[in-house]
């Protein structure tokens, strides 16, 4: 069965896509911050949890020379755009610094595995609604450190393939709401409130943000 490594995987996104390898037959390890499930049943005998923190370069080294992935899933990082604004360079070690670890652990253990570094479609900026929809031909801008760390990582991960032949692939993904997100986003806190309203916990009103925002969301199965 193939062997697949992936990072941050009891985040949201990481847990999910966790549940769907194993449920396709993979063999599974993962590391993350927080040492917690994030959801997943650690009694599957294909699931391997390490705590990990990727800015600790001879951790991620020693966890992905014993994992010997087939395919990296890259997902760790400080992805709560105000947070990254709040501690741009805890962002960036994290983002930056711990991706590079991890590329450097790849390249010196499993450099035949593919490696998926999920950025984000954050990268491109400020859009406006004559120039949508968005093309991957479109030059990124950067429009907070969130993603001026993801696209700093994205740089580090094309470095890689260029001068080291590692196998990477960048995703660019939108916003993908589901279970398990954490409730300081917007859908989540939505249905939180909601949720507590109906239980009788808070008075019967939302607390919302800019209501003039579009967004396109995907369910992170699908995702």
């Amino acid at each position: 069965m193939p062997r697949a490594f992936v990072t941050g995987i009891a985040g949201f996104a990481g847990s999910h896509l966790a549940a769907h390898l194993l449920g396709e037959g993979w063999d599974v390890r993962g590391a993350d911050l927080s040492g917690a499930l994030g959801g997943l049943q650690k009694s599957d005998e294909r699931l391997i949890l390490d705590t990990c923190d990727l800015r600790n370069a001879e951790q991620i080294a020693s966890l992905v020379s014993r994992a010997k992935p087939d395919i990296v899933f890259h997902l760790a990082a400080v992805s709560f755009v105000p947070a990254a604004e709040h501690a741009p360079a805890a962002a960036f070690e994290m983002n930056v610094l711990g991706t590079i670890n991890l590329l450097e652990a790849c390249r010196a253990s499993v450099a035949k595995a593919r490696v998926v570094l999920v950025s984000s479609a954050e990268v491109y900026g400020k859009v406006p609604p004559e120039e949508m929809p968005l093309r991957e031909s479109r030059p990124p801008a950067p429009a907070s450190i969130y993603a001026l760390t993801k696209r700093c990582a994205e740089e580090s991960a094309l470095y890689y393939r260029r001068v080291h032949g590692l196998d990477i692939i960048v995703l660019r993904p939108f916003n993908h709401i589901g279970p398990r997100q954490n409730p300081n986003f917007v859908t989540s806190s939505f249905a939180l409130q909601i949720a507590e309203i109906e239980a009788g916990q808070r008075a019967a009103a939302l607390e919302v943000g800019n209501l003039e925002a579009a967004r396109d969301f995907t369910d992170v199965h699908d995702m």
